[in-house]
């Protein structure tokens, strides 16, 4: 699948089939997140305000955003000005809800998948560096329900 990327003064943002990779250019850190441990994607178009695309993952807080000026910091956060570049943000969000939806089909097929499998998988991300302790705990929580 192609790379769909966007860029704005702040920030870029590169979505594979595999992670979101949102850089913020001052000071340059980068923030890799596995499209599997995305748990939804919230978009709005820039009108008077900026537009964003937040990706809720499963050790983020539950609750919507609250404003734009909250996710100037959100790790989790793109947010961009110009109109044009919300076309680009709904492909991402559809990119995102296809891979997930195909996830699913596959676990189907496949059969089910226990809680240990799932919890040595986050295990292995969060070794790797691409998860923070924090989510890989409330992933493990979710699964063992508790």
């Amino acid at each position: 699948m192609e790379v769909l990327k966007i860029s704005s003064m702040a920030m870029d943002l590169e979505v594979d089939d595999q992670n979101v990779k949102i850089t913020r250019k001052m000071p340059t850190r980068t923030r890799v997140i596995p499209i599997e441990s995305i748990v939804s994607v919230e978009i709005k178009k820039p009108g008077m305000l900026a537009g964003y695309i937040y990706f809720q993952t499963a050790a983020g807080s539950s609750s919507k955003v609250k404003s734009v000026k909250d996710l100037g910091n959100d790790e989790n956060a793109f947010v961009y000005g110009i109109a044009s570049k919300h076309g680009i943000a709904v492909k991402i969000k559809e990119r995102i809800e296809e891979i997930h939806k195909a996830a699913a089909n596959r676990q189907c097929n496949n059969g089910p998948v226990s809680s240990a499998d799932e919890i040595l998988k986050y295990k292995n991300l969060l070794d790797a560096g691409a998860i923070t302790e924090e989510e890989y705990n409330a992933k493990k929580r979710q699964l063992l329900g508790i």
